[in-house]
C-alpha cells in the first residue's frame, strides 16, 4: 500500500461536477488498495475578499484538498497568479502530508497542467511522479496542442516521468507523433460497475445522447440532421439529451431549424450518475457522432449498462467499441449515421446486456484499473 498524491488541471466541483470526472474515477480506483489524497489547485471568479480558499473533504478513502485562488482579487497579472499558484500548492502539499505523511508517488494528470505541478513537487520535495493523460489536443483534428511554452513543459514532464499513461493506444500515438518521449503505458477510464450494471430496465423506444454538446467536437447537428431522416419512418422514436448546460441554447436552435418537434429531441438537462444509469438501461442505443475523442467515460457507462453504442470510429473508441457491442460509424458521414440508427433499431435484441456489461467489469471496472494503477505504481517505485 503506498501514499499517492493526485494532482490535476481538471477535477469535479460543486459548481461544476462533471470537470474531469475522470480524473475523479482514477482516484477513486487508486484508493481500492492505497492511501490516496487529491490536491486540486485551481481557479476562479468570486467577489469574496480573500485570494485563497481551501476546501477539505474526505469520504470513500479519498481526501480531496481543493484550493482556489480568486482571479478578480489579483492586479498584478500572470506573474502573482503563477505565485499564488505555487503558493496553493505548497500549502495543499504540507495539508496531504500532516494529514497522511509525505506521498510517495505523485500521480499527476494531464501532461501540461497536472505535470508542472509534478514537477514543481519534484524538485521542491523530491517525490517521483506518473502522469495519466486525457487531452484531446494532441489530435490533428482538435489542434489546441501549439504554443512554444506549453510544447516545452509537455516535453521536460514527458521525460522525467516514471511513466506516461495515456488512456487508449491512439491518443499514446498521437503524442509520440509530437515529441514526447517517455515511458508509455496504456491504463484505461474507468467506470464505477456497482452504479454502471446490466440491471436493464424496460426499454423504451428512445435512444440517449450524453455529451457537452460542444458543436466543434461532439458534432451535435450531425446527430439532428440523422435524426430528422429516422424520424420519417420512426415517428413514434425519441432522442433524449442530457447534458451541455453551457451550450443546450444552441443546440436547442439546432432542433427548431430542422423542423424536428419537441417531443422528439427531448432536452434532459444535467443528470447524477445514477439517473444517467437508469436512462441508459431504458434506452435502445447510446449514439455519439464526435469529431474527436479519446475515450469518452459515457461509452463504457452504457456498454457497462448493457446498452450498445453507435459512435463515430475517431480516436479509441474503436479500441472499445466493435461488431459485438455496436456500430461504428466515420465522423461528417450523416447518412451513414441514419442507417446506423436503422440498423440498431433491427438487431437491437441481438445485443446480449450481461455479456456487454460482463466484458467492460473485467477490463474497465474500478477494480480492474486499481490492478493496472498498482502495477505501474510498484514499477514506478522500486
Amino acid at each position: 500500500m503506498a501514499k499517492i498524491l493526485f494532482v490535476s488541471g481538471w477535477y469535479p466541483t460543486d459548481e461544476n461536477p462533471s470537470y474531469g470526472i475522470f480524473v475523479k474515477r482514477h482516484a477513486q480506483a487508486a484508493a481500492l488498495s492505497n492511501v490516496v489524497s487529491v490536491l486540486y489547485v485551481h481557479t476562479v471568479q468570486s467577489d469574496e475578499r480573500c485570494i485563497i480558499k481551501i476546501t477539505t473533504t474526505e469520504k470513500d478513502n479519498l481526501l480531496e484538498i481543493k484550493i482556489s485562488i480568486n482571479k478578480k482579487r489579483l492586479v498584478l497579472g500572470p506573474l502573482e497568479k503563477a505565485y499564488y499558484f505555487v503558493k496553493a500548492l505548497i500549502t495543499g502539499y504540507y495539508l496531504v502530508k500532516k494529514r497522511l505523511g509525505k506521498p510517495d508517488l505523485v500521480h499527476a494528470n494531464i501532461l501540461y497542467e497536472g505535470g508542472r505541478q509534478a514537477l514543481v513537487l519534484k524538485f521542491l520535495f523530491g517525490i517521483p511522479f506518473v502522469c495519466t493523460e486525457h487531452w484531446t489536443g494532441y489530435h490533428a483534428e482538435d489542434g489546441s496542442y501549439r504554443g512554444f511554452f506549453k510544447k516545452m513543459i509537455s516535453k521536460m514532464v514527458a521525460a522525467r516521468a516514471k511513466f506516461i499513461l495515456p488512456v487508449t493506444k491512439n491518443l499514446a500515438e498521437a503524442m509520440q507523433s509530437h515529441g514526447l518521449k517517455g515511458n508509455y503505458k496504456v491504463v484505461p477510464n474507468t467506470v464505477d460497475t456497482k452504479i454502471f450494471n446490466a440491471d436493464r430496465k424496460e426499454i423504451q423506444n428512445q435512444f440517449v445522447h450524453i455529451s457537452s454538446l460542444d458543436e466543434r467536437q461532439k458534432n451535435f447537428s450531425g446527430i439532428v440532421h440523422a435524426f430528422r431522416v429516422v424520424f420519417l419512418s420512426n415517428p413514434a422514436l425519441k432522442l433524449v439529451v442530457v447534458g451541455g448546460i453551457n451550450n443546450i441554447s444552441h443546440a436547442k436552435e439546432l432542433v427548431v431549424q430542422a423542423g424536428i418537434g419537441k417531443d422528439k429531441i427531448i432536452f434532459a438537462g444535467s443528470k447524477n450518475q445514477e439517473e444517467i444509469a437508469q436512462l441508459l438501461s431504458q434506452s435502445i442505443a447510446l449514439v455519439l457522432f464526435s469529431n474527436y475523442e479519446n475515450q469518452p467515460c459515457v461509452i463504457l457507462e452504457a456498454l457497462a449498462c448493457g446498452t450498445p453504442v453507435i459512435s463515430t470510429n475517431v480516436g479509441g473508441v474503436g479500441e472499445v467499441v466493435n461488431v459485438k457491442n455496436g456500430i461504428l460509424v466515420p465522423p461528417h458521414a450523416e447518412n451513414t449515421l441514419a442507417a446506423a440508427i436503422h440498423l440498431m433499431l433491427e438487431k437491437k435484441n441481438s445485443f446480449v446486456a450481461q455479456q456487454l456489461s460482463q466484458k467492460i467489469k473485467e477490463q474497465y471496472s474500478l477494480e480492474a484499473v486499481n490492478a493496472q494503477l498498482d502495477q505501474v505504481y510498484r514499477a514506478a517505485l522500486h
